[in-house]
């Protein structure tokens, strides 16, 4: 005969003795800041598909990492920038670029003031070659 288990009580069930049975308990929504750290590592995650083709690519490359422990720690926010620092630097500045896009401000004014910084960058810049021509 098989045996039966009996499960256990789920972690959103509360029971209380004086309603005589189980009754929901309502679980906290992430906090915005754990909602912005999934955002980042989902545009993360999509850069070095992108740019590598997979991301067992990437995750050798981040120092051996296994690629379903980059993945959950991709899925679920709690992915270590540092790892990063281990990617050549073409790889970085395509997720930095991939990072920018997703998270600039749509505002024309916003826009208007990255490319004033843009063109006095590159003015500078200029002046310096210049300077040494």
């Amino acid at each position: 005969m098989p045996k039966r288990v009996q499960s256990g009580v789920r972690s959103t069930e509360a029971h209380s003795i004086a309603s005589g049975g189980p009754r929901l308990v309502p679980i906290d929504p992430p906090s915005s800041t754990e909602r912005q750290s999934v955002q980042m590592t989902a545009v993360i995650k999509d850069a070095l598909i992108r740019y590598y083709g997979k991301l067992e690519v990437a995750a050798r490359l981040m120092g051996n990492m296994d690629k379903s422990q980059l993945s959950r720690d991709l899925s679920t926010g709690h992915f270590r920038f540092e790892r990063l620092e281990l990617l050549d630097d073409e790889g970085k500045a395509f997720i930095s670029r991939a990072l920018f896009e997703a998270f600039t401000s749509t505002d024309p004014r916003v826009r208007k003031a990255q490319l004033i910084r843009t063109l006095r960058h590159t003015l500078d810049e200029l002046a310096e070659i210049e300077g040494v021509a």
